[in-house]
């Protein structure tokens, strides 16, 4: 199912929390495209809901890679296990954890994604967990989402 399929059927609402969702999990899946396409067609004053959708769905996914860091079910990790494990040790040497986990959530670099799995693992207290991935991804997908208005006002203002 296309991301037109799934606004369409579902309404922007529910599709930007479950595109997004889906997004935190199946990293093939691109939230950032996802968003500059809503933020394209969404009413300047209406971004705030997209970003704070985009966020909670976000959140969702990575509390589920949190938990599985954590052990409490199985992470489908395959190969990619050993690399995990690499990138473990030297995140658990970091003194702040929180800016990593903040900077990740804000960047993507490293991999947020990644960075929940380890938080799990390295037993990062979840309350500071999630409070920084959420701080980082509202400043992410705000950025994000205003990207098509921003340009919209630039070209509008270059006539």
């Amino acid at each position: 199912m296309s991301a037109e399929e799934i606004i369409v059927r579902l309404g922007i609402p529910v599709a930007t929390f479950v595109y997004c969702m889906a997004s935190g999990i199946v990293p093939i899946l691109n939230a950032e495209l996802f968003l500059i396409g809503l933020a394209a067609v969404t009413p300047p004053s209406r971004l705030w809901v997209i970003v704070a959708l985009a966020t909670a769905g976000q959140m969702v996914a990575k509390t589920v890679m949190y938990l599985g860091g954590r052990g409490v079910f199985r992470l489908p990790l395959g190969r990619r296990r050993v690399d995990l494990e690499a990138v473990r040790a030297r995140v658990a040497r970091w003194r702040s954890k929180e800016l990593l986990v903040f900077v990740s959530a804000a960047l993507g670099l490293p991999p947020f994604y990644v960075i929940s799995i380890l938080a799990g693992t390295l037993r990062f207290p979840f309350p500071r967990f999630f409070a920084c991935g959420l701080a980082g991804r509202v400043l992410r997908f705000s950025l994000i989402v205003a990207m098509p208005p921003l340009g919209r006002w630039i070209a509008g203002g270059a006539r």
